[in-house]
């Protein structure tokens, strides 16, 4: 009976073969479309799942201006991570990048690298990007230090050992390469190529609330840490208000890190 229908099917497909062929043509253009479709629905849901501690990190946004004048920026001065930690025991630590481009020099090799990221020591502490030459406590603790991605150190070393060597950065200083990093996922909103050492810059001596050109993130003690800090940072910027007595107010807000790509929410505080 089945080789029957089989026989019948197949002489119906050859006697009209334009028909047959289109009818296919489209079958197979909708299977790989709902393929697509689900791969990138997935990768969409799954942003910074990799990410241990998802659900305790937050990004602290900065609103300058008051009423429906007021500007909201994604990016903080120097101070808002070691206020933020002093002040407030739900801040466990935090991370301040500053990101950019730069000229990278090894020996004939000489780049213009778009995915220069500076970043605080305790990167590795708060993100769970896996180092896999290196020591993640110390490899960002000492000015001029640089960690590469695997991708990365082939490109300027191919298969010698990258650890140790010295490159040039802007053709001012030079930087010793103190870890190798797993390439950053597609599915991750934090992607570098070099991640240097927030102390070699200058701007790490000095704690500045409105010099805003750092993203901020902070790792709190619990996921249930993120309301409450939102309430007490809400008083305590109003209190820094006062005191100071200047007409353009900061206020801060926390994101969600997963489980999805890092969108803010929350209220302005003042």
């Amino acid at each position: 009976m089945l080789k029957s229908y089989l026989t019948i099917a197949i002489r119906n497909l050859l006697k009209n073969r334009i028909f047959s062929v289109i009818n296919m043509f489209g079958l197979a253009i909708g299977i790989a479309c709902c393929f697509l479709i689900t791969v990138y629905v997935y990768h969409q849901l799954t942003y910074d799942h990799f990410q241990d501690k998802a659900d305790r990190i937050v990004r602290v946004t900065m609103d300058f201006g008051a009423g429906e004048s007021g500007r909201n920026v994604v990016v903080t001065g120097t101070r808002v991570l070691p206020e933020l930690e002093r002040n407030f025991p739900e801040v466990q630590k935090g991370v301040r990048f500053l990101t950019g481009s730069t000229i990278v020099k090894y020996n004939d090799k000489v780049f213009d690298e778009t995915g220069f990221v500076y970043a605080d020591s305790t990167f590795f502490d708060v993100f769970s990007f896996k180092l896999v030459e290196g020591n993640a406590p110390t490899a960002l603790s000492r000015p001029n230090s640089v960690v590469l991605t695997h991708s990365t150190a082939k490109k300027y070393f191919g298969e010698t050992d990258a650890l140790g060597r010295i490159m040039r950065v802007d053709n001012q200083s030079d930087y010793i390469v103190t870890g190798i990093v797993e390439d950053c996922p597609d599915n991750s909103q934090i992607k570098f190529d070099f991640l240097a050492s927030f102390s070699s810059l200058e701007v790490s001596k000095t704690e500045e609330w409105y010099d805003a050109n750092y993203i901020t993130y902070l790792l709190l003690t619990s996921p249930e840490s993120i309301e409450p800090l939102q309430v007490k940072i809400d008083r305590y910027m109003k209190q820094q208000s006062d005191v100071n007595g200047k007409d353009r107010h900061l206020s801060v807000f926390s994101a969600t890190y997963a489980p999805g790509p890092l969108a803010s929410y929350g209220r302005r505080w003042f």
